[in-house]
């Protein structure tokens, strides 16, 4: 019988850790997702890891070898609870692949430049006014925002903003 389990990666080698597996005749699953980074000084959309150092396997307890998993390159090891491997249920992965190609089809952010007016179209600042900072690596937005009289920066999530009609 076939489980989902969870293998952590060594630091920035999610997709070398997935190649070797995968070669080796795994079946691995790394979840996507879309970010907006700065590069040169630009607003960069780039695919990442939606759970950096981490991957899902698919293993079958009985009849498959789990000894070169922990020696492949890229992988640092088997997430485990006490002595046992941590099981993941399909329905979560199942779940997890839906949010992921919706997310992955949306729209990508707006391109915003540093001192764009913005407005907040929902959560608890709708209706104000601030201004664009900057790109966070989680698809969230910086901006700058008045409070009691000081300009303070404020992480929001990109969709929330609108750019503001001059």
């Amino acid at each position: 019988m076939r489980h989902w389990y969870l293998v952590t990666t060594k630091p920035k080698q999610d997709d070398i850790a997935e190649q070797n597996l995968v070669a080796q005749g795994y079946e691995v699953y790394r979840p996507l997702c879309r970010v907006v980074k700065k590069s040169r000084g630009k607003p960069v959309e780039r695919t990442e890891s939606l759970f950096p150092r981490y991957l899902f396997i698919q293993l079958d307890h009985i009849a498959q070898d789990w000894s070169p998993i922990r020696s492949t390159k890229g992988v640092m090891q088997m997430v485990r609870f006490g002595a046992y491997p941590a099981k993941i249920t399909d329905d979560l992965i199942d779940a997890i692949k839906q949010q992921e190609q919706a997310a992955l089809k949306g729209a990508a952010p707006a391109q915003y430049k540093k001192g764009d007016k913005l407005r907040v179209e929902s959560g608890a600042f709708y209706g104000l006014d601030v201004i664009f900072e900057n790109y966070d690596s989680d698809q969230r937005i910086i901006v700058l925002m008045n409070i009691l009289g000081q300009q303070q920066k404020v992480v929001m999530q990109a969709e929330q903003l609108e750019k503001a009609s001059e």
